[in-house]
């Protein structure tokens, strides 16, 4: 397998996304936020849950990878990053081995957490992994169907958050709920601009995502979760009186304008995929905004 110009780790590097591992570390580092300071806190436990939903998201790179390049979903036409299969610069049967290496890392780490924080650890583990894989592969894959936004929401926020939290602190009680809104709503985000961007492609091979359905309503979700994620931290700043929540939404606020203003009805495919940049920057600015508001309000 060769990569013109680029090296063997490189080509997988492509595969495995790194920019959109920030969705896999996300929720694992807000949910850790949230509750810093509990006098039962287990940093073992969060070092954890982050290996395990880093090796998440990678399988579940690799593994869309196979599926939309077996399905015809990639071609060599498609926008955006180079996909593997498609491209033929790996074997449907490599990317499932590294998909398997990636849930084997994940596996070890759940195993681990489910000694700390009891068995819906493993539950949740185990629905992640079949998420993952259902997402492109599968009798009903998620994508197809214009359910990837809400699993996106759904497994990178409450579930996530909550789940991190619930190990970091070992009890399933006063969990962080409100904040496992933000990472949700960027996750479901992300997800919605990269199918606005390959719009044109899913319609011609039937996969009915939101954007394909219709553009109108994929653009509204989209800027609408953009704003959610940055609405949630200034509803709590004012419902908590607690000025860092509303500086954490100050900082997001540009990158958020930002990435929203990319997404216009007049642009479509390529025009389109610096969206994916743009609200990958707010992912990871958000991020970093909300840990650190949570840290210093449990410190003030």
């Amino acid at each position: 397998m060769s990569y013109p110009g680029s090296s063997w780790a490189q080509v997988w590097l492509a595969g495995i996304r790194p920019r959109t591992l920030v969705a896999g570390a996300a929720p694992v580092l807000v949910g850790a936020a949230a509750v810093w300071g509990a006098p039962d806190y287990r940093p073992v436990a969060v070092a954890l849950a982050l290996v395990g939903a880093l090796a998440l998201q990678a399988a579940s790179n690799l593994i869309n990878d196979v599926g939309d390049g077996q399905s015809g979903i990639d071609t060599l036409k498609r926008v955006g990053p180079v996909r593997l299969v498609a491209s033929g610069l790996a074997t449907p049967g490599q990317l499932w081995v590294a998909a398997g290496v990636m849930v084997m890392i994940a596996l070890v780490a759940g195993i681990q957490l489910a000694f700390m924080a009891g068995w819906p650890i493993v539950a949740i583990g185990v629905l992640a992994i079949l998420t993952a894989a259902g997402y492109t592969v599968g009798p009903a894959p998620l994508g197809r169907l214009g359910l990837g936004e809400f699993a996106a929401f759904v497994f990178f926020g409450p579930v996530a958050v909550l789940g991190t939290a619930a190990a970091a602190t070992g009890h399933w009680s006063g969990l962080p709920l409100a904040w496992s809104l933000p990472t949700g709503f960027l996750s479901g985000a992300l997800m919605m601009a990269n199918n606005l961007r390959d719009r044109e492609s899913d319609a011609a091979v039937g996969k009915h995502t939101i954007a394909v359905r219709s553009a109108r309503l994929a653009r509204f979700l989209y800027r609408t979760m953009i704003a959610g994620a940055v609405g949630v931290p200034l509803v709590l700043s004012i419902w908590s009186q607690r000025p860092l929540f509303a500086l954490a939404a100050g900082i997001m606020a540009p990158f958020a304008m930002r990435a929203a203003l990319t997404i216009q009805a007049d642009r479509s495919g390529r025009e389109l995929a610096p969206a994916l940049g743009r609200i990958a920057d707010l992912f990871a600015v958000a991020t970093l905004a909300l840990v650190a508001a949570l840290v210093g309000s449990h410190g003030a």
